[in-house]
Formats: C-alpha cells, sequence, structure tokens
C-alpha cells in the first residue's frame, strides 16, 4: 500500500510568476522536510506555500501526504481533494485517487477504498499498485461481511437460547408459586384453619349441651307402686 509522492518539478518554477516562485521555494523546502521524515515542518512550509498561492495541485497534494504520515487521514483526504480539483492531468489526478484510496484503507473503510481505486485505475489501467490494493481492499470487505453474517447467525442462536431460558425460569417460577400457595404437610391456610376452629367450636357446643343434659334433675317419683 504504496503512498505516491508528488513533488513539484522545476519547470514550473521557471515560468511562475515572483509570487509563484516564492511559493514553489517554500514547497521545495517542505519536500526537502518531508524527506528528512520530519512531517510537521514539512506540513508547515506546504501551507505557507498555499497561503502565497493556492491554486497549485502539488502544494496541496504534498500536504495530504504531510498529514498523512502523521496519521490524520480524513484531513490528509481532504487536501488530495483539493489536489483533485486543481489536477489537469490524468496521472496527477490517478495519483489523488490512489492516495485517497490509502487514507481509507488505513482506516479500514474497505468498501470506500474499493471505490478511489476504482477510480484510479479508471484514468491509469497500467497501475500495479492500486491493482493490488484494490485486490487486498475487495478480500478485506468479503472477509469482513462473512464475519458479519456469522456473528448474525450467533447472535440469533444466542437470543434464541435466551428466550428458551426465560421461559424455563418463568416455569420454575411459577411452579414455585404454585408450589407456595399449596400448604405444605402439617400447615394450613388462613381459610382452613378458621374452618378447623368454627367446627371445633361446634363441637365443644355440643359436648357442652350433653354434659348440661346429664345435669339436669332426675323426675319425681310418682305415687304409683309398682
Amino acid at each position: 500500500m504504496g503512498k505516491r509522492s508528488f513533488f513539484l518539478i522545476l519547470a514550473l518554477a521557471i515560468t511562475a510568476v515572483a509570487a509563484g516562485q516564492s511559493a514553489h521555494q517554500l514547497i521545495r523546502k517542505g519536500n526537502k522536510a518531508y524527506q528528512r521524515g520530519d512531517y510537521a515542518d514539512a506540513e508547515a512550509e506546504y501551507k505557507k506555500a498555499l497561503e502565497k498561492q493556492q491554486n497549485l495541485p502539488p502544494a496541496w497534494f504534498n500536504l495530504g501526504n504531510a498529514m498523512y504520515q502523521q496519521q490524520r487521514y480524513a484531513e490528509a483526504r481532504q487536501q488530495y481533494q483539493n489536489s483533485l480539483e486543481l489536477s489537469h492531468s490524468s496521472q496527477e489526478k490517478a495519483d489523488a485517487w490512489y492516495n485517497m484510496g490509502n487514507t481509507f484503507m488505513s482506516e479500514k473503510n474497505w468498501q470506500q477504498s474499493i471505490q478511489t481505486y476504482e477510480q484510479a485505475l479508471k484514468l491509469n489501467p497500467y497501475d500495479d499498485d492500486a491493482r493490488y490494493n484494490l485486490a487486498y481492499a475487495q478480500a478485506m470487505l468479503k472477509k469482513q461481511q462473512q464475519q458479519q453474517s456469522g456473528g448474525g447467525k450467533q447472535n440469533q442462536q444466542q437470543q434464541n437460547q435466551n428466550q428458551n431460558q426465560n421461559q424455563q425460569n418463568k416455569q420454575q417460577q411459577n411452579q414455585q408459586q404454585h408450589q407456595q400457595q399449596r400448604p405444605s404437610p402439617g400447615q394450613l391456610t388462613p381459610q382452613q384453619a378458621d374452618q378447623l376452629l368454627k367446627a371445633l367450636a361446634q363441637q365443644e357446643q355440643k359436648i357442652r349441651e350433653k354434659q348440661n343434659e346429664s345435669q339436669k334433675p332426675l323426675p319425681v317419683p310418682s305415687g304409683k307402686d309398682w
């Protein structure tokens, strides 16, 4: 996934106006910092060049490269887009599309990287790097989709298992509640206890009535001689 570099050629500086020459000099200064690996310094020089002259595709392109090296992919992508809009060369446009694809690749945005590499190949069908990166992005997108599909099936299975477990838990709770409503051996519900007390009270009343009857005075014997 090589990143394209686009350094300003000296021929542009020869035909440029004074202000343009200053911008080109700043670009060359930025290129030197970039080659040393001083990407922050290179970025600063490219920005200075653009302050003097904004219609320079190489300045935007190289600014994108400096940001890319600092892993600021979204910002780099915007600079490549600016370069793309200002460029007139098919090769320059193809390189801008290619590097935009690299920013998406670095973010693992496979779908967008595929689209940008395809744009690069439309402008330069013989770009082996773009073709390789396109194939890689397509393979990674396919793998991602398979994983998501498998994960969806696993999630569905997990949901089904959870539903079954919930149903089993509800059944167990219902059984426990039903068992709790039944009096265990030796225990009575309040209704049963009340009925039993009433029955005992009635039985005691009958016993008292019989006791009262036994305590009644014997009848007075009549005067009849048997």
